[in-house]
């Protein structure tokens, strides 16, 4: 990947990020064991910490529900250096929104809850 995003939630392979040259990569490691998993040879490892406004990011999600494009046209951040938890959650509704992943419900709160725009 060069200069990308991307959300992993589910279980990260071997030899993760060889050949990352740029972008980030949000990965769940729910078992502890990734950055065993992990290339690190170009790429440094950050635990994602809450934004200090990411506490109104499920407020705003909920407001949204009511507004059909908001949801998946909503800005994400420009400095990708800084609000990590703001811009997952974002990424991880719209994957929700797109594939009605129940994973993706689930690591939101909002199991049997609404928060895509109806069609």
């Amino acid at each position: 990947m060069t200069g990308g995003v991307v959300v992993v939630l589910g279980g990260a392979g071997r030899n993760f990020a060889a050949g990352m040259s740029g972008g980030i990569a949000y990965v769940l490691d729910e078992k502890g064991d990734f950055e065993i998993r992990c290339n690190l040879a170009m790429v440094e490892l950050e635990k994602v910490v809450e934004d200090g406004d990411d506490k109104d990011i499920m407020a705003r999600l909920e407001e949204i529900r009511e507004l059909p494009q908001k949801l998946l046209s909503m800005e994400l951040p420009e400095d990708k250096l800084r609000h990590d938890a703001t811009r997952l959650k974002v990424l991880i509704a719209r994957h929700v929104c797109y594939t009605g992943s129940v994973r993706g419900q689930s690591i939101l709160g909002i199991t049997g809850r609404s928060i895509c725009p109806s069609s």
